[in-house]
C-alpha cells in the first residue's frame, strides 16, 4: 500500500511538473507573441508571428494574427498605391487647367494693348472663348466623373435604338473631321437594333469614344455596327500616333494620356466616364492597337 502511495505521488509530482512546466512555456510563447506583434505594428517589415513551441491553441491563433496582419499590409499597399495616384491626378488636372487659364490670362493683357487692331481684338476674344470653352468641358467632366464615382449617377434603362443614336452622334462631328481633312467612314445598318440602355448616357459613351478620335486621330476614322448572336458590337477605328500598345491596359483608367498626347491638354476623364456608363447598363467596352489603328469596341446584348 505505502509503495502505491508513494508512486502515486510521484506520478502526481511528475504531473505538477508537466503541468508548470508547460504553463511556463505558454506564458512565455505568449509574451513573444507579444513581442512580434509590438514589432510588427511599429517597424515596416515582411516578418509574421512565428511559434518556437507550437501548442495547438497558439498555432490557431498565430495563424489567425498571420491573416490579419497579411490583409494590414495589402490595405496599407492598396492605400499607398491610391494616395500616390490621387497625387498624380491632381498635378495632372492642375497642369491641364492653368495651361488654357494662362493662355487666356495672357490674351487678355494683350487685348488691352494700346492701338490694337479690330481684327487682332477678334482674333484674341475667340482664342481667349476657345480657351474658356476648354476649361469648362474639363470642369464639366471632372463633376461628371466625381458623380459617377459617388454612386450619385444613376441610369434608367430603357429599349432603344442604339444605330440611330451612333447616328446622331457621328452626324455631330462629321464637320469636325471634314476640318481636320478626314472623311469619316461609317457601316451602319438602316435596320433597328434594340438594347437596353439609356439614350443620353449611350450618347455620352459615342460622343467621349469619337471626341478622343478626333483629338488624337489622323487621316483615318471609320465606325462599324455589327449584330448577330444576341450581340451588337460597334467598333470605333482611328490611325494615330499618340497612342500606343503601351497604353492600351491604361486606356480607360481615370486621369491618363500617353505621354505623346500631353499637348492635347485634356483631364484624360473621356474613355474612363464611357466605359463607366458601358458597364451601368452590362455592356462590354475595350480598345485595341494593331498596325497603326487604334480601336475601341462597345459591345451590348440586344433585345
Amino acid at each position: 500500500m505505502t509503495i502505491v502511495l508513494i508512486v502515486l505521488c510521484i506520478l502526481l509530482l511528475a504531473a505538477a511538473i508537466t503541468l508548470t512546466v508547460m504553463l511556463l512555456l505558454y506564458k512565455s510563447q505568449m509574451r513573444q507573441i507579444e513581442r512580434q506583434i509590438n514589432f510588427i505594428m511599429e517597424n515596416d517589415t515582411n516578418v509574421t508571428v512565428s511559434l518556437s513551441v507550437p501548442f495547438r491553441e497558439t498555432k490557431r491563433l498565430c495563424l489567425c494574427v498571420n491573416r490579419i496582419i497579411d490583409e494590414r499590409k495589402k490595405d496599407r499597399l492598396r492605400y499607398t498605391q491610391a494616395d500616390k495616384s490621387f497625387k498624380e491626378s491632381i498635378t495632372s488636372i492642375s497642369h491641364d487647367l492653368r495651361t488654357p487659364l494662362t493662355s487666356a490670362v495672357g490674351y487678355v493683357q494683350m487685348l488691352r494693348a494700346p492701338n490694337i487692331g479690330e481684327e487682332k481684338r477678334r482674333e484674341y476674344i475667340d482664342i481667349i472663348g476657345a480657351r474658356i470653352a476648354s476649361v469648362r468641358k474639363m470642369l464639366d467632366q471632372l463633376f461628371e466623373f466625381a458623380r459617377i464615382e459617388a454612386n450619385e449617377f444613376t441610369i434608367e434603362t430603357e429599349k432603344v435604338n442604339i444605330n440611330n443614336i451612333l447616328r446622331d452622334k457621328i452626324s455631330v462631328f462629321y464637320d469636325d473631321f471634314v476640318a481636320n481633312g478626314i472623311e469619316p467612314q461609317f457601316e451602319i445598318p438602316d435596320s433597328a437594333v434594340i438594347v437596353l440602355a439609356e439614350k443620353d448616357s449611350l450618347g455620352r459613351v459615342f460622343e467621349n469614344i469619337i471626341s478622343n478620335a478626333l483629338r488624337y486621330g489622323k487621316d483615318f476614322f471609320a465606325v462599324k455596327s455589327i449584330s448577330g448572336n444576341g450581340i451588337c458590337r460597334i467598333r470605333f477605328e482611328n490611325r494615330t500616333d499618340l497612342i500606343g500598345k503601351d497604353d492600351i491596359d491604361k486606356i480607360f483608367d481615370r486621369f491618363y494620356t500617353s505621354d505623346l498626347s500631353r499637348s492635347k491638354k485634356t483631364t484624360g476623364l473621356g474613355l474612363s466616364i464611357a466605359k463607366r456608363l458601358v458597364m451601368m447598363v452590362n455592356g462590354n467596352i475595350y480598345a485595341a492597337y494593331e498596325n497603326g489603328i487604334f480601336s475601341i469596341t462597345v459591345e451590348f446584348k440586344t433585345e
